[in-house]
């Protein structure tokens, strides 16, 4: 290594990130491989450079102004550099870039703090050695202060969770507005009893909008040609592929579909800077309904483009004879039991490709994060066409129940998912505690990971903070903590129990691989009481757009016309990012999705919050595209139970 004389400034980026950090010394989970403060000595026990990795020691030579009168604490390099390639791990050790700037992923100060640092190269004459600058108390960046509209805490304090008769539901006064006040901590009691009701042999779209639906059974319909939501499932059965079905009411539980895409070549291109994108865009994802959601869109005809568009006829023919009523008789209001699971399934192959597992010393068990494990399972596909059996690998979740008229929203991630709190940062109120002072220049409270940033260096001065994204967010860095009430909530429900995993081909309750995933937000309304647009998506399911996505905005969209088709974009707007996607919509519903004004007509009758209706299907198409049906009913038919 040359003996260099360069000359270097603290740019102040201090990253909430899985690489920067600023935590009590007894806090840290990982060894720190620098340490320095003003006026001592920096120690490099790690820098790599070229591919090979050195230690060393800058010596501090003194303070020098700057022509705006801060201090800058200068260090230089006495040359004497020594190979040492194996005392840290990769993300402890510092790199020097071709540009000459160094980065810490953690510098240890001595008040037991540690912060991550950049230190990014300034033009100065030749022999001018290292330089920093320590601040003593670092300004908050443009994208700190912007996470505010992120940030907002959303449970009260007195919120809490029990468990009664093996089900999680809130605690006391909050019990009757649990969604709403409490909506972090109804979204792992959500979670807890989706997992501890076996979720994944819940009905999926696949069996619950047929690809040739038979219509509901009324009079002069042969019963061998129609489904019957009263008719009894007799043991052995198998379910009628032309009717919504329930999983789990088999003996036999229908298998999981894998028709995903697949990586166009060895090469896997990131699509830009977004990590989630590509996984987005190689995702198995799978959308499971529990029974009582899969019991009314039966009974309701809403499984057949001829029930949906019935419905838009009906409320049109009703408005036409002034029967306002009946229009509000046609709506769709799911029961406040129903809930919608999403689950974001990666192939090993994709999942080994993006290094975000690794194989084990043991042979027989799929590769998998050795700190962090992913929950996994062997699909064997259906056995039809483009199926792609083998292990895949839960990434993310974003669920639903009807707790609310708008639903209420709830983002769950792997802790290692790379850019896992970028653009809209983590916010949890009850799942996990994190470090209130891990950024410099800014305090987020016990509950929000602000997104990594970092500072422009395209100019000498007055550079812009700007969104540092695709890296990844660990405990080590962020400080999570599991809460008391979280650790109960899990210990309360049989959740994550076993010491290991005793099934890698199957998804079950005591996996200890469910403590790797983390709230991501929530959502309850489509605007905060001020006014600002609510917003929230997961790094794989909004991969592109997560920076805008709104789950409430986008399913208020879930509508068809009279044909049974929707006319409005799947949560899309008119606007690109600067990746190219189109960023969705914020904020309150447009009434023009829905209505027209001049004589009232319904062009889009709400399907109450659910996009699973673009899996529907004509029971008579008129051609082979499927688009539109022969003959549509002047009003849907309704099924009720038997007395």
């Amino acid at each position: 290594m040359k003996q260099n004389r360069l000359a270097f400034l603290l740019t102040i980026v201090f990253f909430w990130s899985a690489s920067g950090i600023v935590l009590a010394g007894n806090q840290l989970q990982t060894g720190c491989s620098v340490t320095a403060d003003e006026q001592t000595d920096l120690t490099i026990d790690c820098i790599k450079i070229g591919g090979v990795t050195y230690k060393g020691i800058l010596n501090y030579i003194g303070i020098q102004k700057t022509k705006n009168g801060d201090d800058l604490y200068l260090w230089e390099y006495p040359g004497g550099a020594n190979p040492n390639s194996d005392i840290y791990s990769p993300n402890q050790c510092a790199t020097l870039d071709a540009k000459s700037n160094i980065s810490f992923p953690c510098l240890k100060l001595s008040n037991g703090n540690v912060i991550k640092a950049e230190f990014t190269r300034v033009p100065t004459d030749l022999g001018t050695p290292l330089r920093w600058s320590l601040p003593k108390n670092p300004v908050p960046n443009t994208i700190q202060q912007f996470m505010l509209y992120r940030s907002f805490v959303q449970d009260a304090p007195t919120c809490s969770v029990g468990v009664n008769d093996g089900v999680a539901s809130i605690n006391g006064i909050n019990q009757s507005s649990a969604a709403a006040t409490c909506p972090d901590a109804f979204a792992w009691a959500q979670l807890t009893n989706a997992i501890a009701q076996s979720f994944w042999n819940w009905g999926i779209d696949e069996t619950i909008w047929p690809k040739k639906p038979l219509p509901l059974c009324t009079a002069g319909i042969s019963p061998s040609n129609c489904c019957n939501p009263n008719a009894e499932i007799m043991p052995g059965a198998q379910p009628n592929d032309g009717c919504p079905y329930f999983r789990a009411d088999y003996e036999t539980v229908s298998p999981l579909p894998t028709n995903t895409n697949q990586p166009n070549g060895s090469i896997i291109n990131h699509r830009g800077t977004d990590p989630g994108r590509v996984l987005r865009d190689l995702e198995l994802e799978l959308v499971f309904r529990n029974q009582p959601m899969i019991d009314y869109i039966y009974r309701n005809d809403l499984y057949s483009k001829e029930g949906l568009g019935s419905r838009n006829i009906a409320q049109n023919n009703a408005i036409g004879s002034g029967d306002i009523a009946a229009v509000q008789k046609f709506q769709v209001k799911f029961p406040i039991d129903s809930v919608m699971f999403k689950a974001d399934f990666i192939s090993m192959q994709v999942m080994l490709d993006r290094q975000l597992i690794v194989q084990g010393p043991d042979l027989n068990i799929p590769p998998n994060n050795q700190n962090y494990p992913y929950i996994t399972v062997y699909l064997p596909g259906t056995g039809e066409k483009d199926q792609n059996p083998g292990y895949y690998y839960l990434v993310a979740m974003t669920n639903s129940s009807k707790a609310l008229p708008v639903w209420h929203w709830y983002a769950m991630e792997h802790v290692a998912n790379k850019g896992r709190c970028d653009y809209i940062g983590c916010n949890d109120s009850f799942g996990y505690s994190v470090n209130p002072s891990t950024y410099a220049g800014g305090n987020f409270g016990t509950h929000f990971i602000a997104p990594n940033t970092l500072l422009n260096n395209d100019k000498l001065t007055g550079n812009d903070t700007l969104f540092l994204s695709g890296k990844v967010y660990l405990p080590a860095n962020t400080g999570e903590v599991e809460t008391l009430g979280l650790a109960e909530l899990f210990q309360d429900m049989g959740i994550a129990t076993e010491a290991v995993d005793s099934n890698h081909e199957m998804i079950s309750a005591t996996d200890p691989a469910w403590k790797s995933y983390r709230l991501k937000g929530t959502q309850s309304t489509f605007t905060t009481t001020a006014g600002v647009p609510t917003g929230m998506g997961a790094t794989v399911t909004e991969g592109g757009f997560v920076n805008s996505a709104s789950c409430t905005t986008c399913h208020s969209q879930a509508s068809v016309d009279r044909s049974g088709n929707t006319n409005t974009a799947v949560g899309g707007s008119w606007r690109l990012n600067l990746q190219g996607y189109n960023q969705v919509e914020m904020g309150s519903p447009n009434p023009s999705w829905f209505y027209t004004n001049d004589i009232p007509t319904i062009i889009a009758t709400q399907i109450d919050f659910v996009w699973g209706i673009l899996n529907a299907k004509c029971q008579q198409p008129v051609d082979d595209k499927g688009v539109n049906c022969v003959l549509y009913p002047d009003e849907p038919i309704y099924v009720p139970e038997n007395d």
